[in-house]
C-alpha cells in the first residue's frame, strides 16, 4: 500500500510472456528479498571505489538496496524494455543519482570495465550465465583487478565451480536462499606463483664456511654457482 502511494513498483511480479520474453534466453521478474540482499553486502568489504553491477535488474529493488551501501555506482542490465521503463521511475521517484539503467541483453553488454562487483538473482538460463561469465573474465584482461560475483539463489552453482576464473569464497545461508560469494582473487594468486620462472622457484642458498669466513652461493637450475 505504501509503495503505491509513493508511485513506486517493486514488487508485483511478473512471467516471461508477460514481459514479451523467452523463457530460453530470460527468467520472469521477482525482486530480491530486501533482508537477504542487506545481510550479504553488510558482509562484503565494499569500499568507495567499488562499482556493482545488477545482472537482471528487473524494476530496481536490488539496485535501491544497493544504493544505501558506499558503492561509487550502481549499475544494472535488463532486457526487457518495460522493467527498464518501471526501474527508471522508480529510482527516478526516490532521487537516487550514483545509478545507471542499461537496456541490453546481458550477452552482449560489455561496458564492465568500470565495475568490480556483479550481482545475480538467478536471472537467466545456463547459455547466457555462461556467457556473461567469459565476458567479465574478458574484461578483467582489459582491465586487471579484483572482482567480486555474487550469486543469490545459485540454481547453476555448478556453471561457475567449474569456470577457470572463478573461485567460490563463502557461501550464505540466507532466510530465504543459499548465497555465494566467488572471486578471482585466489585464483589469480595461484596462476602467479604457478608462472614464475622455474630457476626462482629452484633457487636455494647454502651457507659454507671456508678459511674463518662465510661465504654465499646462489645455486640454479643452471649449475651456475655464484659466490659472494
Amino acid at each position: 500500500m505504501l509503495e503505491k502511494m509513493k508511485g513506486l513498483d517493486f514488487t508485483q511480479q511478473h512471467i516471461t510472456d508477460e514481459l514479451g520474453l523467452s523463457a530460453d534466453i530470460a527468467k520472469g521478474y521477482e525482486p530480491s528479498k530486501e533482508d537477504d540482499l542487506t545481510m550479504l553486502l553488510k558482509q562484503l568489504d565494499i569500499k568507495s571505489t567499488d562499482a556493482i553491477l545488477d545482472y537482471g535488474s528487473g524494476k530496481g529493488f536490488a539496485m535501491v538496496v544497493m544504493s544505501k551501501f558506499d558503492f561509487s555506482l550502481v549499475g544494472g542490465v535488463e532486457l526487457s524494455e518495460k522493467l527498464v521503463e518501471i526501474c527508471k521511475r522508480n529510482i527516478s521517484k526516490l532521487g537516487i543519482k550514483k545509478t545507471e539503467v542499461f537496456h541490453s541483453n546481458a550477452m552482449e553488454f560489455k561496458e564492465l570495465d568500470r565495475f568490480t562487483h556483479f550481482y545475480l538473482y538467478n536471472p537467466f538460463p545456463e547459455v547466457i550465465l555462461q556467457e556473461v561469465l567469459q565476458n567479465i573474465q574478458e574484461s578483467h584482461q582489459r582491465k586487471p583487478r579484483k572482482i567480486t560475483l555474487v550469486y543469490n539463489c545459485p540454481r547453476l552453482r555448478d556453471i561457475i565451480k567449474n569456470h577457470p576464473f572463478f573461485e567460490e569464497i563463502k557461501e550464505i545461508k540466507g532466510k530465504h536462499w543459499d548465497i555465494v560469494i566467488y572471486s578471482n582473487l585466489k585464483k589469480k594468486n595461484e596462476q602467479s606463483i604457478a608462472g614464475l620462472p622455474s630457476f626462482w622457484m629452484s633457487l636455494s642458498v647454502c651457507v659454507c664456511r671456508f678459511k674463518g669466513r662465510c661465504e654465499f652461493h646462489l645455486r640454479l637450475n643452471t649449475g651456475q654457482e655464484t659466490q659472494r
